[in-house]
């Protein structure tokens, strides 16, 4: 979990999903927090970085 000082907290943990808050986009998981432009650059990111790991994503993450 991260938490930051304005309040807001990221559930780092579980699989790689989407996520859009207030401030953008993000990719959220394996521990991970990576700001993204866009829901298409999440996906993408997320397509990449279980392609080259065979990670399965969490389809109900939207």
């Amino acid at each position: 979990m991260l938490r930051f000082s304005d309040g807001v907290n990221l559930d780092t943990s579980g699989p790689l999903r989407a996520v859009h808050l207030a401030d953008g986009w993000y990719v959220l998981g394996n521990g991970m927090s990576i700001p993204v432009d866009s829901k298409e650059e999440a996906e993408a990111t997320i397509h990449h970085m279980t392609a080259e790991k065979g990670v399965t994503p969490d389809d109900a993450s939207g």
